[in-house]
């Protein structure tokens, strides 16, 4: 499989994963499910797999209740590769510090602060700073982490 070369307008795109039939414009909206609510993503693939988008492409990526915990490093390298140097990864997900820390949303796990922010330095990010979460129901029991690629 090639890789999507995206954008095709040939400036750097914005992804949006796990839109969960939340369609935010100017992004990319992508999703597992084919529909929610009857809202289709704009492309329908695994949040954690992104082979098929092309190297150094996207400019940001939002991801919401997508990264699982067991799987983060992984992730955290692909993620990595298809944003361009500097380029903003944002993160909201349940706040495993507030509970057991295997609270299941959307097939992830909650996550929490401190370890995440190690593997996001471990995969190549930096300036890794918390904000208020603001895109799920119930913000307090959110974690929302913001950095960027070195």
């Amino acid at each position: 499989n090639n890789p999507i070369p995206l954008p095709v307008t040939g400036r750097p795109a914005k992804l949006h994963l796990g839109c969960d039939g939340n369609i935010l414009p100017g992004f990319i909206n992508i999703d597992r499910a084919k529909s929610t609510g009857g809202v289709q993503p704009d492309l329908i693939a695994e949040p954690g797999n992104l082979a098929m988008i092309a190297d150094e492409s996207i400019s940001m990526l939002l991801a919401v209740a997508v990264l699982n915990a067991n799987r983060m490093s992984v992730v955290l390298h692909d993620w990595q590769r298809v944003l361009i140097s500097g380029a903003e990864l944002v993160i909201e997900a349940p706040n495993a510090d507030l509970g057991d820390g295997v609270v299941t949303e959307g097939g992830g796990f909650a996550l929490d602060a401190e370890s995440s922010a190690e593997h996001l330095a471990a995969a190549g990010f930096s300036d890794i700073r918390r904000e208020a979460p603001t895109l799920r129901p119930e913000p307090n029991k959110r974690l929302r982490l913001v950095c960027l690629k070195k």
